[in-house]
């Protein structure tokens, strides 16, 4: 019997394990991926295969090296009743100059109060006044997180599951709680908190998952922004029911009809109806194999 010598595998040209970092780095800092592997003098493939290859992105970012560039978050606007950095500073120089409370307080147009609170609770020690650590210390404190309503309590909880679970919508269920807890203001909830603790999924009463307590069946939100793009089928100059004059409405004078398309299983068959609004007469008829206008056209 022969025996068989297993090649041994080839490695790669090294240095490219120093240069992979860099390569990350340098995508971060907004280069495309031909630049950053002209900089670094390696094959624009071997780049490619960093940032999209067996594992892409995600497997780099497991590797703690995250390609992708960092977009600046501008800080949140902070309303003007809240004590700026700025006037921290300025409190942090004139109580250096041993200057009173209710000085500071006028120069500041700000009520001494505010001057008294603001020594006591961002000072760390009692001696002097840092404003750059109580800026800080101002805004980890400022986020004021609190516990769900239907998180917290389970009975309430409960109670929400088990209307859902009878197809309820969320409008019916927020009407049942006010006849269920009568006296009980904090456990009347809006609407919206329902769908909300369905969509971050803090209701998890089945297996399958919460959104089956939908009557939807959605498992997340539709952003608002998709709806305003109009399908390409929307006729944008079309006459809207809407628009027709009030005497129509009114249903006294004969000769007006309405008509509407039903679509069968798949869009294989469509049944046309037309109604007289007056007499509340019914025209139906079935449409030939394809339904394109003028088909319809014909059968009229």
């Amino acid at each position: 019997m022969r025996s068989s010598t297993r090649r041994s595998r080839k490695m790669g040209p090294p240095g490219l394990v120093e240069k992979r970092p860099l390569y990350v780095q340098l995508m971060k800092e907004g280069h495309s991926n031909r630049a950053a592997c002209r900089i670094l003098g390696i094959n624009q493939n071997t780049g490619h295969r960093w940032l999209h290859g067996r594992n892409g992105v995600e497997g780099l970012v497991q590797q703690g090296l995250d390609p992708r560039p960092r977009k600046a978050v501008p800080a949140a606007a902070v309303s003007s009743r809240y004590l700026s950095e700025d006037e921290r500073i300025y409190i942090a120089d004139r109580l250096l100059v041993r200057a009173s409370l209710r000085s500071i307080a006028r120069d500041l147009g700000r009520s001494p109060s505010t001057i008294s609170r603001e020594l006591t609770r961002n000072r760390s020690d009692k001696r002097r006044y840092h404003p750059f650590r109580a800026q800080k210390m101002a805004q980890k404190r400022r986020p004021r997180p609190r516990q769900a309503k239907l998180v917290g309590d389970d009975e309430l909880r409960h109670y929400v599951v088990e209307c859902l679970s009878k197809r309820w919508s969320p409008q019916q269920v927020c009407r049942a709680l006010k006849a269920r807890f009568p006296g009980e203001k904090h456990r009347h909830l809006a609407h919206e908190t329902v769908y909300r603790a369905l969509y971050h999924l803090s209701i998890r009463p089945v297996p399958a998952g919460s959104a089956r307590l939908l009557r939807s069946g959605k498992f997340s939100r539709r952003p608002r922004s998709r709806t305003k793009v109009k399908p390409r089928h929307y006729m944008a100059n079309a006459l809207k029911i809407g628009d027709r004059p009030a005497h129509i409405t009114t249903r006294e004078e004969a000769g007006h009809w309405e008509g509407d398309l039903i679509m069968g299983k798949g869009n294989k068959s469509a049944i046309v109806t037309l109604v007289e609004r007056s007499s509340r007469l019914l025209l139906a008829f079935a449409l030939r194999p394809g339904n394109r206008s003028d088909n319809m056209r014909d059968h009229h």
